[in-house]
């Protein structure tokens, strides 16, 4: 079995620019130059249902190609100055929206069997919906089984599962507790909604006993008009849109694009 490594966590202080010079035009070319090191170009890749043979190829695709998977800490390092990733290496970052079932086997079984094959890790950046029964007493007096979400229509992760996804390394991030659309709340309803998933899933990190790496927000839909603001002071290092690029700045890390697969 090759020798593991894990995803991209790179010092230096080379910029990025030069990742995607050879493919753009010369007054592009110019202006990439022009960037300092908190530019990042990377593909954020969303998905929602997932199987485990697509993800996988995907993920092989991609690694095969010459790009190498970047952890969403790394993201936001870069995104702040404080790390840098070297020129011409292009990267990406999965993430899955709803904490849908599917996502678990199709994680556990995709990333476990690249970094076998390819000496990757690759950390996924699991969006959950945190409604949990909307418990009375605390996440750690719930059932292993109980489903982060139950509209009778979808199949959801268990608390078990979110639990395993963490400990295996893996990123459990806030997408509210009802997968609100958070522009179209009273500030009221906006705050719990958010913050009480904040508290969820900071239970649930103290459950798996892992220390929470990153905070990060997945917009419901994509929703983020009037919301920058109140995601920057609740503490969020990342936020995730539904906007297609894969060009990020320290200016729209609260709004950070993504590009759909699923």
């Amino acid at each position: 079995m090759p020798e593991r490594r894990l995803f991209l966590r790179i010092a230096g202080s080379a910029g990025v620019g030069a990742c995607i010079a050879a493919a753009i035009p010369k007054p592009a070319k110019a202006y990439l130059e022009s960037l300092d090191n908190s530019t990042l170009f990377s593909s954020f890749l969303m998905y929602h249902e997932m199987s485990y043979p697509s993800f996988k190829r995907d993920l092989m695709n991609l690694i095969r190609s010459g790009q190498q998977p970047i952890s969403p800490d790394t993201a936001v390092n870069v995104l702040n100055g404080q790390q840098s990733i070297p020129d011409n290496l292009q990267t990406f970052m999965p993430t899955c929206d709803d904490s849908l079932f599917s996502q678990y086997d199709s994680i556990m079984k995709a990333t476990e069997e690249v970094a076998n094959e390819t000496g990757f890790f690759v950390p996924v950046t699991f969006c959950a919906i945190m409604k949990l029964d909307n418990p009375t007493g605390p996440v750690t007096e719930l059932s292993d089984n109980t489903p982060m979400y139950n509209d009778r229509v979808h199949r959801y992760l268990t608390l078990r599962q979110v639990i395993n996804l963490i400990q295996a390394g893996h990123i459990l991030a806030n997408h509210t507790v009802n997968h609100a659309l958070l522009p179209y709340l009273s500030e009221n309803a906006r705050n719990a909604e958010v913050e009480i998933a904040e508290q969820r899933i900071d239970a649930i990190y103290q459950m798996a006993d892992v220390t929470r790496p990153v905070k990060i927000l997945a917009y419901p839909e994509g929703r983020y008009l009037g919301q920058l603001d109140y995601t920057e002071q609740l503490g969020f290092d990342l936020a995730l849109s539904t906007i297609s690029t894969t060009f990020h700045t320290q200016e729209t890390r609260f709004y950070a694009g993504r590009i759909k697969k699923s």
